[in-house]
């Protein structure tokens, strides 16, 4: 696993908190790219999950919270965008 995502692969790597087999599948997902891409351009990660920050598994919007990134839910993004259907 290691390398492979730069310095958020590192950190989720290193957190005893998460469990091998969740941060195997966090890191072979595109959610550490979708953080990276986010905090470089000082954009939002839009995703349904939630934040619990004492999970086993490897939640997107608290490694985001890490690094300095925002995420927003889908419906947050559309009302934001005054989307109508």
């Amino acid at each position: 696993m290691g390398g492979r995502s730069g310095q958020i692969g590192t950190y989720v790597e290193s957190n005893a908190q998460y469990a091998p087999w969740h941060i195997h599948d966090f890191l072979d997902s595109a959610a550490p790219w979708l953080i990276a891409h986010a905090k470089i351009l000082g954009g939002r990660v839009v995703t349904f999950e939630t934040s619990a920050p004492n999970s086993k598994k490897v939640k997107i919007p608290d490694i985001a919270e890490k690094f300095g990134v925002n995420c927003i839910s889908l419906w947050g993004m559309l009302n934001e965008l005054k989307a109508h259907f």
